[in-house]
């Protein structure tokens, strides 16, 4: 079921008095532009949360995740993905293996419309109490366009890490 959302694009206001010269459709929806990194990790009997930083450009967004959380049924997300706090970092069980979990960070240019060029990205990961690190790498994002209309330009980028 799809919402339309009337926008005038042409419009000639008067004193109390407003008329569209042309009208537009757009579907009400809102792109979710991000980057995207995707991996599994395996912690040790230990471990109590994961330490996230995703970092990009200079600015460094952290969050945790508290692995008594997750369930078979049920992940757990650390951060907001918002504009003002892009980072938004997600974990579920991986299936079939033991402190295997699959693990989702990502950061949000919310409001943003604007294709960006290539950017590099530092995550880390560590877990909690020890401070293991279980990830530290950088990895370069190309962003492609995955939805275009007359109203909305949706992009993203993905990458792996091991």
């Amino acid at each position: 079921m799809f919402s339309r959302l009337t926008i005038c694009c042409s419009c000639v206001v008067a004193v109390a008095y407003s008329a569209c010269a042309t009208q537009e459709y757009c579907n009400a929806y809102a792109c979710a532009n991000a980057a995207s990194f995707t991996g599994d990790v395996t912690v040790s009997a230990e471990a109590e949360a994961l330490d996230l930083e995703l970092c990009r450009a200079g600015t460094c967004e952290s969050g945790s995740i508290e692995l008594a959380e997750i369930s078979a049924q049920r992940g757990s997300c650390a951060g907001e993905g918002r504009s003002d706090h892009p980072l938004l970092a997600c974990a579920t069980l991986a299936p079939d293996a033991e402190r295997t979990y699959a693990l989702l960070a990502r950061w949000h240019f919310n409001g943003s419309d604007e294709l960006g060029g290539p950017d590099a990205f530092d995550l880390r990961v560590a877990e909690r109490p020890s401070g293991i690190q279980l990830i530290n790498t950088t990895k370069t994002v190309v962003y492609h366009v995955t939805r275009e209309d007359n109203c909305h330009r949706c992009w993203g980028g993905s990458q792996t890490f091991e």
